[in-house]
């Protein structure tokens, strides 16, 4: 791995961690988490990304603030709500999918971006139901999805927009190799 490699894996987990912190105030509150995600993503590739997306996991695994709400540790990993933050990893690596493929287009990336996203749906809702039946407490399949999934699905899709833009934005403007 070259040091300029490692300068933007540290950029990235910094930004995914500010990120992270920045709780928007609605109805459903939420973070910035997938927004830097995308921006990683569209801005260092999918090999990059993953790799920063393990380092975020990792530092927050361990106790470092770096989650949502300033918390960290491996309890946050195991509550309901860790299957969200494992799948984060859903979204670089099916970038990395297609960037190995010999025609790729912006289109691709794009398609394995949203793919990702219900991924990481799909992990955090798996890992919510699995919570609670370990707590011994019944939850619906579609009580789940409509707690951890649908009021994030058109935020999610904005911050994916938002970071598509702002990345092509900073492409023209910096020297990432």
């Amino acid at each position: 791995m070259k040091t300029h490699d490692i300068i933007y894996i540290a950029m990235g987990t910094a930004l995914i961690s500010i990120c992270s912190w920045i709780i928007i105030p609605t109805a459903v509150p939420f973070t910035l988490q997938l927004f830097a995600i995308f921006l990683i993503t569209t801005l260092f590739g999918g090999k990059r990304s993953i790799i920063t997306v393990i380092v975020y996991i990792l530092l927050g695994s361990i106790g470092i603030p770096v989650f949502s709400g300033f918390t960290g540790g491996i309890g946050i990993l195991l509550s309901p709500l860790g299957g969200f933050i494992f799948g984060f990893i859903a979204i670089p690596l099916l970038v990395r999918c297609v960037e190995i493929l010999p025609l790729k287009s912006k289109y691709q990336v794009t398609a394995a971006m949203i793919l990702g996203l219900f991924i990481c749906y799909a992990c955090g809702v798996t890992f919510f139901l699995l919570s609670y039946h370990r707590l011994g407490t019944s939850i619906s399949l579609g009580k789940a999805v409509s707690t951890c999934v649908l009021p994030f699905i058109i935020p999610d899709i904005l911050k994916l927009a938002l970071a598509l833009f702002v990345g092509k934005r900073l492409r023209h403007h910096t020297y990432i190799k």
